[in-house]
């Protein structure tokens, strides 16, 4: 499937720190799953996007995208993806300088999604 093969250029992009490429090619994934319809799968790429940022210490940026796959994954109870998109929106909360902590706090619970994850997450 051609979203499939995105995707993965993203992600092989991303492990050469090709960061903009990377982008390039998982909101081009992105699209092609909303365009089918595939929420979930699209959850995943919006991980991520999640994730990208963080990496690039965008906190902020990070952490929409994260909330926006979060609250797909709580819709379609899927435990393991909640706990891991959990675990990358926390770590970059950690990193994040104290402003932005307090924005993507402000941020998770606008979403609806309650307290921030627990550290033992």
């Amino acid at each position: 499937m051609v979203s499939q093969g995105t995707h993965r250029l993203g992600i092989v992009a991303q492990e050469q720190h090709d960061f903009a490429a990377a982008e390039q090619w998982y909101r081009k994934s992105l699209a092609i799953k909303e365009k089918l319809g595939d929420a979930h799968s699209a959850a995943t790429t919006l991980a991520m996007l999640g994730m990208l940022k963080g990496l690039q210490k965008d906190y902020v940026a990070s952490g929409a995208w994260l909330i926006k796959a979060a609250a797909v994954f709580i819709a379609a109870k899927d435990s393991q993806l909640i706990k891991v998109t959990d675990q990358i929106f926390m770590r970059s909360y950690r990193e994040a300088p104290p402003e932005d902590q307090q924005k993507l706090e402000a941020m998770w619970r606008e979403a609806g999604l309650g307290e921030l994850p627990s550290e033992a997450a």
